[in-house]
């Protein structure tokens, strides 16, 4: 027998009966295993939103604080996905409220059914999760190109410094001092361009690349900081 799949689900309801009644229709659904939380319209100080996958608010008897309400779940919750239960009617221009106040779908109370319930729930995990993918994605990609630009900046000094310190130990040894000194300050100076790359590294408060190779494009740290964009 193929096991159920799990997902765990935040019912934050005012209404105790429409609250019990959801929680009942999701407990007792067959096909899919849901643990369910009901808690009132306040998301109380223990819930941890890792240990969710989608929470549904009922704002439907909220009135006026309904936004603020849903504002207020969506901070603290993060990145789980909410479905608003509203009420009708509900106008378009109220919808998109919902939509940019953390509502990532939303139900009408009145018509709710179990069928529209369990797919808007379905639809919104499966939703999140690409989402996050792509922000674990973009990220991954942000590394890679400053690591690439780091280093691309710090390889010409690096190879410098490697290069005149194999030369400065056998000066000692012939008591070249002149030629020790050369190169101490040769050294020197690439330090201070590594220490300058560093530091513009500490300025980056934009995201800019530039073609490195073929295919790969890496970090502009010059465009990239702070003092490039006074």
């Amino acid at each position: 027998m193929m096991e159920r799949p799990l997902y765990r689900v935040l019912l934050i309801a005012k209404d105790e009966i429409f609250g019990r009644n959801v929680k009942a229709f999701l407990s007792n659904y067959m096909r899919i295993c849901f643990h369910v939380r009901l808690v009132g319209d306040i998301v109380p100080d223990d819930v941890d939103p890792r240990g969710y996958d989608v929470a549904l608010l009922d704002i439907s008897s909220l009135r006026g604080r309904a936004l603020g309400v849903l504002k207020r779940v969506k901070e603290v919750l993060d990145e789980v996905p909410i479905i608003a239960v509203t009420s009708v009617p509900s106008s378009e221009e109220y919808i998109m409220k919902l939509i940019e106040s953390g509502a990532d779908d939303y139900l009408i109370k009145e018509n709710l059914q179990l069928s529209m319930l369990i797919k808007s729930i379905l639809l919104s995990i499966e939703k999140n999760r690409v989402r996050q993918r792509r922000i674990v994605e973009e990220k991954l990609k942000s590394i890679l190109q400053l690591a690439g630009a780091v280093c691309h900046e710090l390889n010409q000094p690096l190879q410098v410094v490697s290069g005149y310190l194999h030369l400065i130990f056998p000066m000692f040894e012939r008591k070249e001092y002149d030629g020790v000194e050369r190169v101490l300050r040769i050294i020197s100076k690439q330090i201070e361009c590594m220490a300058d790359i560093v530091d513009k590294l500490s300025r980056i408060t934009s995201y800019k690349t530039i073609r490195y190779l073929e295919g790969q494009n890496i970090l502009d740290i010059e465009s990239s900081t702070s003092r490039s964009e006074q």
